[in-house]
C-alpha cells in the first residue's frame, strides 16, 4: 500500500496545531494569481480566507497552498505564499500572496 501526504496541508496543520502565527511557503511563483495563465490574470497582495476561497484554483497548481493557508488563517495565523529565491522581500511584503483573517477589503491585488 502506498500513501501520499500533501505536504502543504501537512504543514497547515502543524502550524494550526502549534498556533503558529506565520507559515510560509516557498514556490516558483511571485504571486498567487486569479485567471493564472489569462489576459484577465490578477495578482494578489492580500486576501482574506472566506474571500480566497470564493475563487477556484488548478487542482495542479495553487490550489493545495491556498487551500492551506486557509487552514492557517481560519487557525488564528497568516501564510505567506510567495518566490523561493525572494525570501526577504516576501517577509518585507513587496512580492508574495499574504493570506489572513482580518483583511477588511476581502482581496487586495498587486
Amino acid at each position: 500500500m502506498q500513501a501520499v501526504v500533501d505536504k502543504d496541508l501537512a504543514s497547515a496543520a502543524l502550524a494550526a496545531e502549534l498556533e503558529a502565527d506565520t507559515l510560509i511557503m516557498l514556490t516558483d511563483g511571485d504571486f498567487v494569481s486569479e485567471n493564472w495563465g489569462t489576459p484577465e490574470q490578477r495578482n494578489i497582495l492580500t486576501a482574506s480566507a472566506d474571500a480566497i476561497s470564493a475563487l477556484a484554483f488548478a487542482e495542479g497548481s495553487m490550489k493545495p497552498k491556498v487551500d492551506a493557508a486557509i487552514r492557517v488563517a481560519r487557525a488564528g495565523g497568516r501564510a505567506l505564499i510567495g518566490p523561493l529565491d525572494r525570501l526577504d522581500d516576501l517577509l518585507a511584503r513587496k512580492v508574495g500572496t499574504e493570506i489572513r483573517g482580518d483583511v477588511a477589503e476581502g482581496i487586495v491585488y498587486a
